[in-house]
């Protein structure tokens, strides 16, 4: 999902290195979390689940260019900013740009309107080791 927002915040700014989603994203790449975890003596990753899903956006354009792009707080910031600045029509444009994106990755069809494939979250199971408890006999789990 984030390449048609880079996409379109890219072409608005006219800045390839455009603000996108952050937070829980900036935490996407290979092995960043496991990093952290590994930062922490006391932690343990336990297991891994992953977990694939679909976003169906809708066939409207507006409603799905609201959830797939202006749920993001960064996006949407940037672009009332921008409408605030006096940048007249940055809202269709941006649309417009979103809507060429998705359809450029086949993201969209008439049929099944605006959807974000395959999109993937990981989940780790950690447990935390207890001071002075010997490792295994009681553990924290979150």
């Amino acid at each position: 999902f984030i390449a048609p927002l880079q996409s379109m915040m890219s072409a608005l700014l006219k800045d390839p290195n455009a603000p996108y989603p952050q937070g829980p994203v900036a935490l996407s790449s290979e092995d960043t979390v496991e990093d952290l975890v590994k930062e922490v003596v006391s932690l343990q990753v336990k297991h891994v689940e992953e977990v694939t899903v679909k976003f169906d956006l809708g066939s409207d354009l507006s409603v799905a260019f609201l959830r797939g792009a202006l749920s993001f707080p960064v996006v949407s910031d940037e672009l009332s900013k921008l409408q605030s600045d006096g940048r007249e029509g940055v809202m269709e444009e941006a649309q417009s740009l979103w809507a060429s994106a998705m359809e450029e990755r086949s993201w969209y069809s008439a049929e099944q309107g605006f959807v974000l494939p395959g999109s993937r979250a990981q989940l780790l199971v950690l447990s935390k080791s207890l001071a002075g408890v010997e490792e295994g006999a009681l553990s924290a789990n979150f």
